[in-house]
């Protein structure tokens, strides 16, 4: 006598990474920019992945400091340097700003 199998329950995995997670790795792997630049490198526009807000800086001010310090807090700091870089291929300006913002440690994690 032949008895049959019962079938084996398939079992959905749920993805482990909160919403969050997932946003902050796809804006890191994105060929976007978090960064929008202006003209003459004083003033430039940063995108916040998380919340989609973009804020106006003036490219040495401490606001803008504050704003990267957050993004690199979410894990983003690596994609500000690279966007940074970017900029600086186009206009070495783009350089001070970054090294202003690494002297006061906006892209070290605490």
């Amino acid at each position: 006598m032949v008895t049959k199998k019962a079938p084996k329950k398939f079992v959905e995995k749920k993805d482990v990474k909160t919403e969050q997670q997932t946003m902050i790795q796809a804006a890191i792997n994105s060929n976007y920019s978090l960064l929008i630049p202006c003209v003459d490198c004083n003033f430039l526009y940063v995108r916040n992945p998380i919340t989609n807000n973009i804020k106006h800086f003036q490219s040495n001010s401490l606001e803008l400091v504050a704003c990267i310090k957050e993004l690199t807090g979410l894990g983003l700091g690596s994609k500000v340097e690279k966007d940074f870089i970017d900029l600086s291929t186009k206009n070495n300006s783009w350089l001070k700003v970054l090294n202003f913002l690494k002297l006061n440690n906006a892209l070290e994690v605490v």
